[in-house]
């Protein structure tokens, strides 16, 4: 009887261990879930704050791109506006210039014309061996000349030409062009006479009879 006993108190605490031990197996994987859930919501979390920054990037770079935007159109109608107002000033300056035009051109002229007639009064005073040279009629401008060559393949010929005086002599230089062909590697035909290449017929030269 008490052998009975004993083994019937045996089994049962056996049997209340087992469920002790399933109890606490079903308690440690519910708690691993929740642990896998919280996990996972964490996870969640993380991710829709990665977006949400994403987002908020992407938002301040379209309003700086908004912003630069502006700015450039701003800063092309404060161009426009600085062009329209500098043709404006042109456009307002034009008449003045236009009509003191002629008065300059006057001035100019004058000049040339009395640098012209001294050039003319020296070449009387003391003439060039070789070379006459004087104005067309009464036209101060234009002047025909005539040079003899002294040595190697233009020796004793006879070259005519013609001399055109700018309205700016002696700023520029005038246009010369020989109406005599001449056998030279700087005497090029024209579709009227014959040019001369030398520096000092060029604006601007720095090299006087340097042709």
């Amino acid at each position: 009887m008490g052998h009975l006993q004993a083994n019937c108190y045996s089994k049962r605490d056996t049997d209340r261990q087992a469920v002790v031990e399933a109890r606490q197996v079903q308690l440690k994987a519910a708690f691993e879930v929740r642990a896998n859930d919280r996990q996972a919501q964490q996870a969640i979390a993380e991710e829709r704050g990665n977006q949400r920054a994403q987002w908020q990037a992407a938002r301040q770079q379209r309003i700086q791109r908004q912003n630069d935007w502006d700015a450039q159109a701003a800063q092309r109608k404060i161009a426009q506006a600085a062009g329209e107002a500098a043709a404006a000033r042109r456009a307002a300056e034009a008449p003045k210039w236009e009509a003191e035009r002629e008065t300059r051109t006057a001035m100019t002229a004058t000049m040339a014309l009395k640098r012209i007639t001294l050039d003319l009064k020296a070449m009387q005073a003391s003439p060039l061996p070789g070379i006459s040279a004087e104005p067309f009629d009464d036209d101060l401008q234009t002047w025909h000349f005539n040079v003899r060559g002294a040595r190697g393949e233009l020796e004793g010929l006879v070259l005519h030409g013609v001399l055109r005086f700018p309205p700016t002599y002696p700023v520029e230089p005038p246009m010369l062009r020989l109406c005599t062909p001449a056998p030279h590697p700087n005497v090029s035909r024209m579709r009227e006479g014959y040019d001369v290449c030398m520096d000092v017929l060029s604006v601007g030269a720095s090299t006087p009879y340097g042709g």
